[in-house]
């Protein structure tokens, strides 16, 4: 079991997550507008578990793991700042072709290890404790101290969010093999 500075640490990791959703839910209501009305439906969902988690004390370990996803954020927002200063001049062409790719390529392998593989193997272990009806586990690790709807509702939009991120994954995957394969030279 955690000691008390481990346990205080846990708390406060959850109460930067419940934070962090609380802004993205306000950024998506007033300035994001290209954000889609699931996801907004997504992070309210998510700040809701995290804060029931938060104020019951249980299942502290979903937050931080849900957080995780978000590691490879600023490497999605590096790529997007190196692009707008090679496209106003601010890099050189060479210098930023090179970050661009080199960004790119670091973004991609943390999206696969944080939201495919993470992901893959926090669902199999859901699957792994629903399937085998594993209720001491589940137990264990705070669910039944949960309210039976928000449960629910986090496994269904963990499910969705699991699908999004592979055809993020796809999408992701068909853009970096078109940087990478050699582009065919038209003559007439």
């Amino acid at each position: 079991s955690p000691s008390l500075d481990q346990w205080s640490l846990v708390q406060a990791m959850v109460a930067w997550a419940v934070g962090y959703f609380l802004y993205d839910i306000l950024l998506y209501s007033t300035v994001a507008r290209h954000h889609g009305f699931v996801d907004w439906v997504h992070h309210i969902l998510v700040f809701v578990f995290c804060l029931t988690a938060l104020y019951q004390g249980t299942m502290l370990y979903g937050p931080i793991a849900i957080q995780t996803n978000e590691l490879s954020t600023p490497l999605l927002h590096l790529t997007w700042f190196i692009q707008k200063y090679r496209l106003n001049g601010m890099l050189s062409d060479h210098w930023g072709k090179s970050l661009e790719t080199f960004s790119q390529l670091t973004f991609a392998a943390a999206f696969v290890l944080f939201r495919v593989i993470f992901n893959t193997l926090i669902l199999l272990f859901g699957v792994h404790i629903w399937f085998l009806l594993d209720w001491n586990t589940w137990f264990l690790i705070g669910c039944g101290r949960l309210p039976v709807w928000l449960t629910s509702l986090t496994a269904v939009d963990f499910v969705l969010f699991i699908a999004l991120q592979y055809y993020w994954f796809w999408a992701i995957a068909r853009q970096l093999l078109a940087l990478m394969l050699p582009h065919p030279v038209i003559t007439k």
